[in-house]
């Protein structure tokens, strides 16, 4: 007998969500991201400046003052292996755990 008390669908379901996004600049892992926490984080390359939201168990670009913004338009994440990346600054969100991505293969 487990003499560990349930705690419900509701616990396994939050245990479940805890996605992690990697954050590198240069190839080099700088941060890594609960994704269960709401919050803003600031990242300074050689290149520039760009701010990481986390929503919703989502990660996406919220704003970066690269040239081109492409960063910014690739939305929200929150499938494991689904990557953001800001060429021009060298960073890259890297999501992991959560739900794995669909694959279509017509």
């Amino acid at each position: 007998r487990d003499d560990v008390e349930s705690r419900g669908l509701g616990d396994v379901y939050k245990r479940q969500s805890g996605n992690t996004a990697d954050i590198y600049i240069d190839d080099k892992l700088v941060q890594t991201i609960d994704m269960s926490v709401d919050d803003e984080y600031t990242f300074q390359t050689d290149k520039g400046s760009n701010t990481v939201e986390v929503r919703n168990g989502a990660v996406s670009m919220k704003s970066a003052d690269c040239p081109d913004k492409v960063c910014v338009r690739m939305g929200t994440k929150n499938r494991n292996g689904e990557t953001i990346t800001c060429l021009p600054h060298k960073l890259v969100i890297e999501v992991h755990g959560g739900q794995e991505q669909e694959v279509d293969i017509k």
